[in-house]
């Protein structure tokens, strides 16, 4: 379906400053053109598995605290207009696009706001050092691909709690709207049960999603294999 018909289906007649969460996994684009220049409200963005190369068209989203866009082709370089369209982003899902590099990462650092980073299913995470050096760049970062600098596994209770925080602005929010959107980040993708297989993290299976903690605790590095 085109992408501005999957939108206009999505907001099923509601006006955008009512919408808090939008799925638009069933479109297929190369952009995000014909979407509006703002959505005021949104919380959750899903834009996985559109075949997006690029993200023109991207709308100001203030209060985005989780974006998914996963199984695309985007590269770091697509990155760039996240740091002005979503100040407020903290959980990223990247799983299954082009990036290659340390390097195409860096743009990333300017997102100040960023907790959670998910990188499956893209080559730089066969990059040497590749957990040591992300969480270099990106010294605010609490979990990358699912654990955290110790390669401790985030709880799926720890992500649904700071989801419900992330929450806790959203204008006319109920209970259930709460609990949905707490696990909707946590099972948008098929990474959740891909293994990581870059050179320094091969101990651990993915099992769950990653979501930000308040208790991260100090970097140290992966055992050794």
């Amino acid at each position: 379906m085109e992408l501005k018909e999957v939108f206009e289906k999505a907001c099923d007649g509601r006006d955008i400053k009512e919408i808090t969460e939008l799925d638009l996994e069933s479109a297929k684009s190369a952009n995000l053109d014909g979407l509006p220049e703002e959505l005021p409200e949104l919380a959750i963005f899903n834009a996985s598995n559109l075949g997006l190369d690029n993200l023109n068209g991207l709308p100001m989203m203030p209060k985005l605290h989780t974006l998914d866009l996963s199984e695309n082709k985007l590269t770091g370089d697509a990155l760039k207009v996240l740091i002005q369209k979503t100040p407020g982003l903290e959980q990223l899902n990247l799983c299954g696009n082009q990036i290659k590099t340390i390097d195409e990462l860096k743009i990333l650092s300017d997102v100040k706001s960023l907790l959670t980073l998910d990188l499956y299913e893209n080559d730089v995470t066969q990059a040497a050092n590749y957990r040591e050096e992300v969480f270099k760049l990106m010294p605010k970062l609490r979990y990358l691909d699912g654990y955290d600098a110790n390669n401790e596994e985030i709880e799926v209770s720890e992500a649904d709690s700071n989801a419900e925080d992330g929450m806790s602005d959203v204008e006319d929010g109920d209970d259930d709207d709460v609990e949905e959107i707490g696990l909707s980040y946590l099972d948008s993708s098929k990474c959740l049960e891909e293994e990581d297989d870059s050179e320094d993290f091969q101990e651990k299976p993915r099992k769950r999603k990653a979501g930000p903690s308040d208790d991260a605790p100090e970097e140290k590095q992966a055992k050794d294999e």
